[in-house]
């Protein structure tokens, strides 16, 4: 009997499938632009270390900002990269 209902919700998948309209490639790019954008407005919250601390901290942030704070990141590397390669002075 369960194969026989679990077999019939897999037709009636498979029908309701080819019944739902076909996106075109415009469409489904727009979705997928939009769905981008919506989750750059969307919390994204992981534990992370507090310096000095054993315990974790829950911080949320949005995608834009967690790019924005590895951009500031990479640029300050750069920047001290760049001081260092300044100041060492090769030996003869």
């Amino acid at each position: 009997m369960k194969k026989r209902v679990f077999l019939g919700s897999a037709i009636f998948a498979g029908a309701m499938a080819f019944a739902l309209p076909t996106l075109s490639f415009a469409q489904a790019e727009e979705e997928q632009t939009a769905e981008v954008e919506r989750g750059r407005d969307e919390l994204i919250c992981t534990m992370e270390p507090q310096t000095g601390s054993r315990i974790r901290v829950r911080v949320c942030r949005t995608q834009a900002e967690i790019d924005q704070d590895r951009e500031n990141a990479r640029e300050q590397i750069q920047r001290a990269h760049d001081r260092r390669a300044q100041t060492v002075r090769p030996t003869n």
